[in-house]
């Protein structure tokens, strides 16, 4: 038996619409600075909308996993989805395990916003360039 395929047109041809999509600049992008010997630095843009959270959750679970400093930069963020501060908390959980910290840089927008999107056992900074102290394991 031979299968030849058809040579019949498509019927429609869909294109989706630009003005359906969201707006280009309110995307979130990531990146990660994992400088050897230094705090591991996640810096945020855009907008973290619903859609991003699970995407934020991952990148700061595997950077928690690395046992070191960990400082989040949302200076460049115009706003963010309440699901952020879980995923805060989480990550500050996850890196007390190896007496870390979470420490957060927030943009002049989420600082006047006020909506309570860093937990209390996170640090908020004015800067990346601060030091994070670790607090030392206990020896006894």
């Amino acid at each position: 038996m031979i299968v030849v395929p058809s040579i019949t047109p498509p019927l429609a041809e869909v294109i989706p619409s630009l003005k359906a999509s969201r707006s280009f600049d309110t995307e979130m992008m990531l990146s990660v600075d994992e400088s050897a010997g230094a705090d591991i630095v996640v810096r945020v843009t855009g907008t973290i909308g619903d859609s991003d959270v699970p995407l934020l959750a991952e990148t700061l679970g595997e950077a928690a996993e690395r046992g070191r400093a960990l400082i989040l930069d949302l200076s460049s963020v115009a706003g963010a989805s309440a699901g952020v501060h879980s995923v805060l908390d989480a990550t500050a959980i996850r890196l007390g395990r190896w007496n870390q910290q979470l420490s957060v840089v927030l943009s002049p927008a989420l600082q006047q916003s006020g909506i309570g999107l860093v937990p209390d056992r996170v640090e908020v900074r004015g800067s990346t360039t601060e030091s994070v102290l670790a607090p030392t394991a206990d020896t006894r």
